[in-house]
């Protein structure tokens, strides 16, 4: 009786577990026992071998010379018989369990990823609509067109590699197109967000991208270090950026920015003085939630250098 904390386990050995125990047992070693044998026996007729057991005056060995040689393929015979009859057969229902209890458990594990990723996308569905709602208040007080948008990006740290990036949790524009929702992942030193993230100024303004499509694409490529395909799949071409770093509650780190974008060259609604005076409005409020929300962003697992989808 095996006794572990509280628990009482108790398991009685019967005569049938003892037969299994040697059936299996023999199943497995058998055909190398037998092979063992036949090579000792094999062994005695060696010559060198001979010579040493008749010098010991163990003559008497030498008359089973051909008994031990028919002995010994006797046993190769039984044990090759053996093996194709009992062990192989014994091995290949084992390989085949085997193979189909990893099927199993990847199939439980696909299972259990699948209910994961709907459950976080779910969540994050929830946080966005959440900003979206925060987003529209400002940008309609503002009187935003429909060629302005807002959004909010959360500084997180890949939890593999270690690395900061920024992950966009809402997003506001009149503009159906530009609204759409997506997971937009940026390294912390991609495009307008880094460059406001490495600003002493803690800020961004840029209101003259160029208009034709081959200079802007050259510009966020060389300047902002944005890939050929993540460029071509930004739904917004935007002429006038802006970005402000936002701090904890303490104001010692950094821990979102918020993006202000327009489809106008030389905006007359999005100017660097409304951008600064968002922030200096809102300030206190985006700290306040994001402080309170801050357990609620999903934790950013093992990404590629490439992550923006489309914006």
């Amino acid at each position: 009786m095996l006794i572990l904390g509280k628990e009482q386990y108790k398991h009685d050995i019967t005569f049938k577990d003892v037969l299994m125990f040697f059936r299996d047992l023999i199943c497995e070693k058998a055909t190398s026992v037998l092979f063992a044998t036949a090579t000792f026996l094999l062994g005695l007729v060696n010559e060198n071998l001979y010579k040493f057991l008749k010098t010991h005056d163990f003559k008497v060995l030498a008359k089973f010379d051909i008994f031990l040689v028919i002995t010994a393929l006797c046993l190769i015979i039984f044990a090759i018989i053996f093996y194709f009859v009992f062990e192989r057969p014994q091995k290949e229902t084992v390989r085949k369990y085997r193979k189909k209890n990893i099927k199993l458990k990847n199939n439980y594990y696909n299972h259990i990823k699948v209910l994961r990723e709907k459950q976080l996308r779910a969540h994050e569905i929830d946080i966005q609509t959440f900003w979206h709602d925060v987003l529209s208040v400002i940008s309609k007080a503002y009187d935003f067109t429909s060629n302005e948008r807002l959004s909010l990006y959360v500084i997180q740290e890949d939890t593999l590699s270690g690395q900061e990036l920024s992950m966009m949790v809402g997003r506001y524009s009149e503009n159906y197109e530009f609204n759409k929702r997506n997971r937009g992942i940026h390294s912390i030193n991609q495009g307008c967000i880094g460059a406001a993230w490495n600003s002493p100024e803690n800020c961004f303004y840029k209101n003259d991208f160029p208009t034709k499509k081959e200079d802007y694409d050259k510009i966020l490529s060389e300047e902002y270090k944005f890939s050929t395909e993540t460029i071509s799949k930004f739904r917004m071409k935007a002429k006038t950026i802006g970005c402000v770093v936002l701090h904890n509650l303490t104001n010692t780190d950094k821990v979102a920015v918020l993006v202000f974008e327009s489809t106008d060259k030389n905006s007359k609604v999005l100017t660097k003085d409304i951008m600064i005076n968002i922030y200096e409005e809102y300030k206190n409020e985006f700290q306040n939630l994001i402080a309170n929300l801050k357990d609620e962003f999903t934790p950013v697992v093992s990404v590629d250098s490439e992550l923006e989808a489309e914006q």
